[in-house]
């Protein structure tokens, strides 16, 4: 599962889509998910510290393959 937040200053949407293309091409597996910015200065690239905006997303995901 990829995790993608609006706003980060270090790395585009598009750059973070081209390397999820990329991995798939190379026969990777995965999912990529575009979630809105965190409240912090640094946007989306703070996304970790803000389950509040990805624990949802997360928990869809695990569910989907009968993983708690």
């Amino acid at each position: 599962m990829w995790l993608y937040a609006d706003g980060d200053p270090f790395y585009s949407l598009s750059h973070c889509q081209a390397n999820f293309t990329a991995f798939r091409a190379a026969g990777g597996r995965g999912t990529f998910t575009e979630l809105g910015a965190p409240p912090n200065p640094f946007g989306g690239h703070g996304l970790v510290a803000y389950p509040d905006v990805w624990a949802s997303s997360v928990d869809a995901y695990l569910k989907r393959r009968g993983l708690p």
